[in-house]
């Protein structure tokens, strides 16, 4: 990510000239107040102009782990726990940003791969439950003088599996958008709360009577600056585990490869010629029928109705509840940081706020 590319020039040319300033206008503010208090004769004003005083080096002394956070975060190589994890010795810096944008581009694929196989077999099973046949009434002259006889489903049974993938397909659709979700999440890391919300924070608790929105704003960033991607990286260590593409399927991208092949191929024309002589011959055709729709469609792949189904169960594991999870966990920190400096935040209004 550029996050830590930009952190050290926004750092400089931003961030420690808007402290400064803050810092140098809430002192003038409080020795204003201090004086006019001492002046009159108001010890509520003196006790308040002191207690400013505490919160403003609290401030400062706080603000000062921001950059220790985004430099630990920037300097530290997930990959080592993930060699150890593993057992493996790459070589490959890998800083917590980048482990955290790259586990959920991976189950953004990993979702992706789940869709294409589910999808696939609910393309077969549609056409095999749209197949229809006509028994003629006079089965030895067939239907020479007029189309008298009866229409029936050649593969009605495959309606219930077409509906349960319909399901899963669903699913496997919300999984492919909440990690896309997730990446456009990651990437506001590095942009609004980095340098936005986090000097908007600042700016807004360096104000007497606005400190209440300035720390929940400034809590909010460092939870999704330090927080949020730290328990994606720690997903992304452990990805190997997660990520895993059922056994009878093989490889995840296969059905994207055979569904690119299966186009302008020319089994398709047979495919249906051979369901059509269903009609003509009503057992064995039935059998030919759907024998060749199947070889059309599983000439690359194989048919694995089930395994997709626990290949979209995974993709809705790795790409919309552990991710949610790392948001919950950004989110309660909040709570947590917001009380370091006084104020109270109710989780379940900010819960429904994201």
């Amino acid at each position: 990510m550029m996050l830590c590319e930009q952190f050290n020039d926004f750092l400089l040319t931003s961030l420690l000239p808007l402290i400064a300033t803050a810092s140098m206008a809430t002192g003038i503010i409080i020795a204003l107040v201090l004086l006019l208090g001492r002046a009159i004769g108001n010890s509520r004003l003196s006790v308040w102009a002191k207690d400013e005083v505490v919160q403003l080096f609290f401030s400062l002394a706080f603000i000062s782990f921001v950059p220790l956070l985004v430099n630990l975060s920037c300097t530290l190589n997930a990959n080592d726990f993930r060699n150890i994890l593993l057992e493996e010795t790459s070589s490959e810096v890998v800083n917590l940003y980048d482990a955290a944008e790259l586990y959920v581009l991976s189950a953004a694929r990993y979702s992706h791969e789940a869709l294409a196989a589910v999808r696939y077999h609910l393309e077969v099973y549609a056409v095999l439950s749209a197949s229809s046949g006509f028994e003629c009434a006079f089965s030895f002259l067939g239907c020479l003088f007029g189309y008298t006889g009866d229409s029936f489903s050649l593969f009605g049974g495959y309606g219930a599996l077409q509906s349960a993938l319909s399901l899963f397909f669903n699913l496997t659709v919300i999984s492919l958008m909440t990690a896309l979700l997730h990446y456009f999440i990651l990437s506001l890391t590095s942009k609004a709360f980095l340098f936005f919300l986090l000097p908007l924070g600042l700016f807004f608790r360096s104000l007497p009577y606005m400190r209440i929105l300035g720390s929940v704003l400034f809590a909010l960033a460092l939870s999704f600056i330090f927080i949020y991607p730290l328990l994606l990286s720690i997903f992304w260590i452990g990805s190997d585990f997660v990520l895993l593409v059922p056994s009878e399927i093989g490889e995840g991208d296969a059905y994207l490869r055979a569904e690119e092949d299966m186009v302008g191929r020319a089994g398709a024309a047979a495919a249906s010629s051979v369901a059509a002589l269903a009609s003509l011959v009503p057992g064995a055709g039935t059998e030919l029928a759907q024998a060749a729709i199947k070889a059309f469609y599983f000439d690359d792949v194989d048919e694995r109705p089930y395994a997709v189904m626990d290949f979209a169960v995974r993709a809705l594991f790795a790409a919309v509840i552990l991710p949610t999870l790392a948001l919950i966990g950004a989110l309660a920190s909040t709570v947590y940081i917001a009380k370091f400096f006084g104020q109270q935040v109710d989780l379940s209004r900010l819960m429904q706020l994201m």
